[in-house]
């Protein structure tokens, strides 16, 4: 008897314990077994979720609550802005402990509790989430990195909130860390790219139209480069940082507000640039009134939105009003064309069939998303693609209309320029091909390249700029032509090639020996003294030009992309052959040498060293020489003749006694009194002498200017 009723005690203080154990927590969920060798499992019909009306439920509360099965939801009747709770339990069948990562999709707040022995252990991430404060940012997502052990239950439990929209979050997606890894992959190939490229397309037109207004003030450019940074900026704030949330704001509302405020501007630029492209306020100047008041009225509201948000940047009625204004100005517009369409011209059908095709393929948009499964979003882009195309052909057709004889003058010979460089960059020397391995152009590839020890030459027209203002565009036009055409021979000649035209400048190549590109320096010297000769004789002013040479390793290969390839060089050293060049002026010389060059000369006749200098860019110094065999037969033989002299006091210089080196150019000059070499160092010394020894002076002169 005593055992019987020993009995009874213990299965009633058995069940006791049960109900007390279910009263505290009697949420009952699927349990779901994840395999190790599936990359991702979705989680749907095995979620049970329950809704929170009122939102202020907490874990405790929620887990006695009876959730519902997946079946049961029923997306209408659901209360909007409400909290949403989903339950699941995952199993770990495996021997080895799991790393899973779970995403609970896209929502604005989602926050995951861990059943553990303790009680329930939280962590938050969702859209609305400071990045900062999330484990996992990918996107909005919600997600979260769990390590399970051998045999192991994870029991979850979630809430999400949505402020725009009703539909709860009742779905997951288990991934391995290498499933989610190829997610994040997938993604960015499919949409990311697209938007990438989008993007690209938008920021080439901005700084284009933006050089463009820089260059001619025209306002036009102005707004339309500012309506094209609207674009860019929403597309960067809605679409990028959206779905890389760690390259924008950490704040997620200040994302939100710099897409809205973007994307709500472009109206009012669009206004703008449109009464300035068709000069609204001579064709159509009742009309052009309305447009000034809807400026006004989008201006005002891009002021209130600002101060909205300064105040509640979790305020959404500005998105109504957003909407309800545009379409104000969406049938302004309508009425507007029609208008425009009786005044004609090709400057108004580029405006309106610009216009029109982004209002089509938006009309379209609808229609496709509605019936036909297609990437709308990339639909868009491309009728903002098509938009631009025509607008900026608009915007070249009026550059070409309104500019006077001159301007259009000035634009023609640049224009002309521009194709005889495009048509120069479509030929690659033959000299290039061979160091390539290549036969010929056909067979060339993108990415060939190789490395070389080569001669660079350097030579510009000096004062070419004021040269150029005594012609007129077609006299600069032929004065090129003559030129290049004298020039370029003469470095075929000396076994190089020109690599590129710099405009009056030449940048030329010599694959064999310095000793060819000194030669063919010479020659160009002498070329230019017979062409001064012809000019003289039409009372033309003469030119002068500088060449410098360097010598050293460069980089050369074929750049560019599938459609469009150029022959080009990469390296230091031809930034220092352009520094030799530009030596040249400074010095009063014709022809100037770097240390590497002179140094593999066999014959070194008619050289000077001009000293250690350090050239604006570098580190180091280097020793220059002038070669004066293109300079007249009396200024040649004075140079030779004042050469050792010369020398010996370029030694006094170097070690700081300038009252020694004074006396010695001073006896030089005697010799060669025009020798400009030898003036500069007179007034170098001089000016060291009065002013004193520079600190640290070590004989190497340091050039401030280019």
């Amino acid at each position: 008897m005593a055992a019987y009723r020993f009995t009874c005690l213990l299965f009633f203080l058995l069940a006791l314990i049960s109900i007390q154990a279910q009263h505290a927590d009697s949420l009952q969920v699927y349990e779901v077994e994840i395999k190790q060798n599936e990359v991702l499992q979705h989680l749907e019909k095995q979620i049970r979720w329950w809704e929170d009306p009122s939102s202020t439920a907490s874990v405790e509360e929620a887990s006695r609550q009876s959730f519902r099965n997946f079946e049961e939801l029923e997306v209408d009747s659901l209360t909007p802005r409400a909290t949403f709770w989903g339950a699941v339990s995952l199993r770990n069948p495996l021997p080895d402990s799991s790393t899973w990562i779970i995403s609970f999709g896209s929502g604005d707040t989602v926050e995951c509790f861990i059943k553990t022995s303790d009680g329930w252990s939280s962590r938050l991430s969702g859209a609305n989430i400071a990045v900062s404060k999330r484990e996992l940012v990918f996107r909005g997502d919600g997600a979260f990195r769990f390590e399970v052990g051998p045999g192991d239950t994870l029991r979850l439990l979630y809430r999400s909130r949505e402020v725009m929209r009703a539909p709860p979050i009742v779905s997951a997606t288990v991934y391995s860390e290498l499933g989610f890894s190829n997610m994040k992959l997938r993604y960015f190939a499919n949409e990311v790219v697209i938007v990438g490229m989008f993007q690209a397309i938008l920021l080439i037109m901005l700084l284009y139209n933006f050089m463009i207004f820089i260059t001619t003030r025209e306002l036009t450019y102005f707004w339309y480069a500012l309506y094209l940074l609207s674009l860019l900026g929403a597309l960067y704030f809605d679409t990028t940082v959206r779905n890389y949330p760690v390259i924008g704001f950490d704040t997620p509302s200040l994302n939100n507000i710099s897409s809205g405020l973007l994307l709500s501007s472009t109206s009012l630029w669009y206004f703008l640039f449109g009464r300035s492209f068709l000069n609204a306020r001579e064709i159509t100047p009742g009309w052009d009134k309305a447009i000034k008041v809807i400026v006004g009225i989008r201006l005002l509201f891009l002021i209130g939105m600002v101060f909205t948000f300064l105040l509640n940047s979790q305020s959404f009625g500005w998105f109504v009003a957003n909407q309800i204004l545009l379409a104000g100005e969406i049938l302004f517009l309508l009425l507007y064309f029609f208008r425009l369409g009786k005044v004609g011209g090709a400057l108004v059908w580029f405006f309106i069939v610009g216009s029109g095709v982004v209002f089509l393929f938006g009309f379209m948009q609808l229609l496709l998303r509605n019936f036909i499964q297609v990437n709308t979003f990339v639909f868009f882009l491309g009728s903002v693609i098509v938009e631009i195309l025509i607008f900026s052909l608009g915007l070249g057709y009026k550059v070409r209309k309104s500019q006077k004889d001159k301007l259009i003058a000035e634009r023609a010979l640049n224009m002309e320029l521009s194709k005889v460089n495009t048509a120069f960059g479509r030929f690659v020397p033959h000299e290039f091909l061979k160091s390539l391995g290549r036969a010929n152009a056909t067979e060339v590839l993108l990415g060939d390249q190789v490395e070389r020890k080569v001669t660079v030459l350097f030579s510009d027209i000096r004062s070419y700029t004021t040269l150029s203002e005594q012609m007129t565009p077609k006299e600069n036009f032929d004065f090129l032509n003559g030129y290049l055409g004298r020039i370029g021979p003469v470095i075929q000649q000396h076994h190089g090639f020109v690599n590129q035209y710099y405009g009056d400048g030449i940048m030329a190549l010599f694959m064999s020996h310095p000793s060819d590109a000194v030669e063919a320096a010479i020659e160009i010297q002498q070329t230019v003294a017979r062409y001064n000769q012809e000019r003289e004789a039409k009372h033309r002013d003469p030119i002068k030009i500088g060449v410098g040479l360097h010598t050293g390793m460069l980089m050369m290969g074929v750049i560019g992309d599938t459609l469009r390839m150029n022959a080009g060089v990469v390296s230091d050293s031809v930034n220092t052959a352009s520094r030799m060049e530009g030596l040249t002026k400074q010095f009063g010389v014709n022809i100037l040498l770097s240390e590497t060059t002179a140094e593999e000369l066999t014959q070194r006749n008619s050289l000077r060293s001009l000293g250690r200098v350090l050239v604006k860019g570098r580190v180091t110094p280097m020793a220059i020489y002038e070669c004066f065999a293109a300079d007249s037969p009396e200024e040649a033989d004075s140079k030779s003749r004042s050469l050792e002299m010369h020398n010996q006091a370029l030694q006094h210089f170097v070690e700081g006694e300038f009252a020694e080196a004074l006396r010695v150019w001073d006896q030089s000059l005697v010799i060669s009194p025009n020798d400009q070499v030898l003036l500069r160092f007179q007034k170098m010394c001089q000016k060291y002498l009065l002013q004193g020894i520079p600190e640290g002076w070590n004989g190497v002169e340091e050039m401030q200017n280019k």
